[in-house]
C-alpha cells in the first residue's frame, strides 16, 4: 500500500488559538500514523468517516488548503471522498456504495470529490467536484448548489494515485464558498449555509466521509498538528501564552520575525508570552509552491465583561435574555450570582443568561483562569395590575327583564373586554355593559405598561318562573243556588304570590286576594296570580253558568201508574216525569222528596227520600201497589204537596 499522503488546512479564523488535535473514527476508517487517516481500502462495500473533535464558528472566514489521494484504479475504481460540515457530532456515519458515506446524511453541507458515475445521480462521465446539502447527491435536486465541474482541469482521472492539492474558501461576509483543485479555481457556491442549512447555528463539526460499494479504490486523508490556526489576529489577557500557527509549508520551513518572547522561532507552531501588543511576520513556502509572508498580531487586553438586559420583567415578558458581553474573543466562562450570592447561571461559554427576577445581578467572567473581570447588571420589572371590579351580583327577572352592569376601574386609556361563558362579546370595551341573559361575565383588561391581565367575575342569574294556574269547572248558579264559592283552584309558583279577580261586567267580586271568591252574577270570570318575588304571572279563566229554570207548575207533573221491571230497559222504575219534558231529572225538578209504597194491605214496602232515588220494585211480586209522594219543587213557590196514587207492577 502506497503511503498516504498529508491532507493540510489552513483556516483563517480571526480569533481561535492553536490547540492539540483529536480526531474521531468510525466504521472502516484506520489511522496510518502520523495523522494520517485511510477512510476506505480496496474492498467492496467499505464505509468510514474521520471528524475533528472541536467545532468551527461558521462565523468566521476559512481558508482549508490540503492534499488528497483517491487511489490509482481509474474505470474500475469507486466512490469518491466528501468534505462534510454538520451538527449531528463525530460519531456521524452514511451508507455505503455511490453515496460516498455521505447520501442521506441529515443536516449538512458536503463538497463531493466523486470518482464514480451514477446515472440515477445524473453523475457526468468525468471524475468531478460538486457541493450539495442535506445529504442529496442528486445533481437535479433543488440541494445541489453548485456543480458538478470537472475536478481537474487538464485531466478527466483523478484516480491517479497521485496527491491532488484542494483549497476550499468560505467568505461569510460574501455568503461564498470556493473550490479549488490543483490550486486552480473550480468551482463556487454562494449559499448562506448559517441560516438556510444549519438554522442559525454557526457552530459545526468538519470532516470527511468515503464509501465503496461494487467498486473500491484506496482513499485516504492526512491531517497535521496545526490543522487549526490563529489567523490574522489574536487577542489575549495578560499572562497567557497561546500558540501560534499557520498553513502547511510544502517544505516544512518556518521563520518567525521579531523571535521575541517566542519559544522557537523557527517552528511551525511557536508558543508566545509577550506581555504586550506585538505583530509577528512568519514566511514559508505552500503547498503550491507560492511563497507567503503572514503577520499575526497579538493584541493583549485587560479583560473586561458587561451585561445587557434586553427588556424588562413582565406579563409579557416573564423571562428576558441578559446579554454578556467580554471585549476579548476568547472562549469565556461566565457566571451569574443573584444579591444572596446564588449561582442562578454558569457556564464555560455562554453568552446570555435567562433572568426570572428582578435585582441585581454580579456577573464574573474568565478565560483559562488567567484572567478575570466583573460587572453589575440590573433587571427590571413592572408588574403592575389595574383594579377592576365586575359589579354587584344582578338577577333578571319580569320585574327586571334587562339591566346594565356598574363595572369600575382605574385604569385610563384601556380596553375593556367582556366574556360570557367563556365567549368574548360583540360589544365589548365598556364598562357598562347591557345585560339580557344569565350567566358567568367576566371582565378582563391588559395594563398598558405591564401587559399583565385583570379579571374580575360577574354573575348574572335568572328567574323567570311563572306561576301556574288551575281552575276546574264550577257550580251553576241557580234560582236554589243564586250564589256559588270558586272552588279548587289550583296554583303552583316558586314563591309568595299575590291573587286578583276581574268579572267580564266589571262586577265587584267578593274576597280580593282569595282562590274563593263569592260570586252571583254568571259569566267568565279572569284570575290573575302574580309571583312576590320575580313579578311574573299567570292568568286563568273560569266561565260560572247560571240554569235560569222557570218556575215548574205541579200540573205539569205527571205520575206513573204502571212499571214493568223486566229487564228489557224500558219503564223499568217508577219515577215522576214532566209532561212537557220527559228528559228532565228528579234532581231538576224537587227540592224535598219523599216516596212512600204499600201494598193493598197498606203495608209499607219502600221508601225514597231523595229525588236521585227511584224504586224499582225488586222486592214484590206483580200486582197493585199504592204511593205517597210528599215533595217541594225547586223552582216552585217554596210548599210541600202530597200526592197519592197507585202502580201497577207488570213483570
Amino acid at each position: 500500500m502506497r503511503n498516504p499522503l498529508k491532507l493540510t488546512f489552513l483556516m483563517m479564523c480571526l480569533v481561535q488559538l492553536c490547540q492539540a488535535q483529536v480526531y474521531f473514527l468510525n466504521g472502516d476508517a484506520v489511522a496510518a500514523g502520523d495523522d494520517c487517516y485511510a477512510l476506505t481500502s480496496e474492498l467492496n462495500y467499505q464505509n468510514g468517516t474521520v471528524w475533528y473533535g472541536d467545532q468551527v464558528d461558521l462565523l468566521q472566514p476559512f481558508a482549508i488548503q490540503f492534499k488528497m489521494n483517491l487511489g490509482a484504479l481509474d474505470g474500475t475504481g469507486a466512490d469518491g471522498i466528501c468534505f462534510v460540515l454538520q451538527t449531528v457530532g463525530t460519531s456521524a456515519i452514511g451508507i455505503n456504495g455511490g453515496g460516498m458515506g455521505y447520501l442521506n446524511f441529515g443536516t449538512s453541507l458536503g463538497i463531493e470529490f466523486d470518482t464514480w458515475q451514477n446515472g440515477e445521480y445524473d453523475d457526468p462521465g468525468y471524475d468531478h467536484i460538486a457541493i450539495e446539502r442535506n445529504g442529496d447527491i442528486d445533481h437535479n435536486s433543488s440541494n445541489n448548489i453548485a456543480g458538478p465541474v470537472q475536478a481537474d482541469v487538464f485531466d478527466q482521472n483523478i484516480e491517479d494515485g497521485e496527491d491532488h492539492v484542494v483549497r476550499i474558501e468560505w467568505e461569510p461576509s460574501l455568503q461564498r464558498i470556493r473550490v479549488y483543485f490543483d490550486c486552480v479555481f473550480r468551482l463556487q457556491g454562494d449559499v448562506d449555509i448559517v441560516n438556510t442549512i444549519f438554522g442559525g447555528n454557526s457552530l459545526v463539526y468538519w470532516g470527511f466521509t468515503a464509501a465503496t460499494g461494487g467498486a473500491f479504490n484506496n482513499q485516504s486523508v492526512c491531517l497535521q498538528p496545526n490543522i487549526l490556526n490563529v489567523g490574522s489576529e489574536i487577542v489575549i489577557c495578560q499572562g497567557m501564552q497561546p500558540t501560534l500557527g499557520v498553513g502547511s509549508s510544502i517544505d516544512g520551513q518556518y521563520t518567525w520575525t521579531p523571535p521575541d518572547y517566542l519559544s522557537d522561532p523557527s517552528a511551525a507552531t511557536p508558543v508566545t508570552s509577550t506581555p504586550s501588543d506585538i505583530t509577528y511576520t512568519v514566511t514559508y513556502v505552500d503547498l503550491c509552491g507560492d511563497s507567503i509572508a503572514q503577520d499575526i498580531f497579538v493584541n493583549v487586553e485587560t479583560l473586561a465583561v458587561t451585561g445587557t438586559p434586553q427588556d424588562i420583567l413582565n406579563c409579557d415578558n416573564e423571562q428576558i435574555v441578559v446579554v454578556m458581553e467580554s471585549n476579548i474573543p476568547l472562549q469565556t466562562a461566565f457566571e451569574v450570582t443573584d444579591a444572596n450570592g446564588v449561582i442562578v447561571a454558569q457556564n464555560a461559554n455562554i453568552t446570555t443568561w435567562l433572568a426570572t427576577e428582578p435585582g441585581e445581578y454580579q456577573i464574573t467572567a474568565s478565560i483559562d483562569n488567567m484572567c478575570t473581570s466583573e460587572a453589575t447588571v440590573t433587571v427590571e420589572a413592572d408588574f403592575a395590575q389595574l383594579q377592576l371590579d365586575a359589579g354587584e351580583e344582578i338577577q333578571l327577572d319580569c320585574n327586571t327583564p334587562s339591566a346594565f352592569t356598574a363595572a369600575s376601574s382605574d385604569g385610563v386609556g384601556v380596553t375593556y373586554n367582556w366574556l360570557q361563558n367563556g365567549l368574548a362579546l360583540s360589544n365589548d370595551n365598556t364598562l357598562q355593559l347591557p345585560i339580557a341573559t344569565a350567566g358567568t361575565y367576566l371582565l378582563t383588561a391588559v395594563h398598558p405598561t405591564s401587559a399583565c391581565w385583570s379579571i374580575d367575575t360577574l354573575l348574572v342569574t335568572a328567574d323567570f318562573q311563572d306561576p301556574s294556574v288551575v281552575i276546574p269547572a264550577q257550580d251553576t248558579l241557580t234560582c236554589l243556588n243564586p250564589s256559588v264559592e270558586i272552588s279548587n283552584v289550583i296554583v303552583n309558583a316558586a314563591h309568595a304570590y299575590n291573587v286578583s279577580w276581574t268579572h267580564e261586567m266589571a262586577a265587584s267580586i267578593e274576597g280580593p286576594n282569595t282562590l274563593t271568591p263569592q260570586v252571583s252574577e254568571p259569566g267568565f270570570y279572569q284570575v290573575e296570580v302574580v309571583d312576590v318575588s320575580n313579578g311574573c304571572s299567570q292568568v286563568a279563566s273560569i266561565e260560572v253558568l247560571a240554569d235560569d229554570l222557570e218556575p215548574i207548575q205541579a200540573d205539569r207533573l205527571r205520575f206513573p201508574n204502571v212499571i214493568s221491571p223486566n229487564q228489557d230497559g224500558q219503564n223499568a222504575v217508577w219515577r215522576v216525569f214532566l209532561i212537557d219534558d220527559a228528559e228532565l231529572t228528579q234532581e231538576a225538578i224537587f227540592k224535598d222528596y219523599e216516596l212512600i209504597i204499600r201494598d193493598r194491605w197498606g203495608k209499607e214496602v219502600a221508601t225514597c227520600t231523595s229525588p236521585s232515588q227511584f224504586w224499582n220494585a225488586s222486592e214484590v211480586s206483580e200486582g197493585v201497589f199504592f204511593y205517597t209522594l210528599t215533595y217541594t219543587l225547586l223552582c216552585g213557590d217554596g210548599e210541600p204537596t202530597q200526592v197519592e196514587g197507585y202502580v201497577h207492577v207488570m213483570r
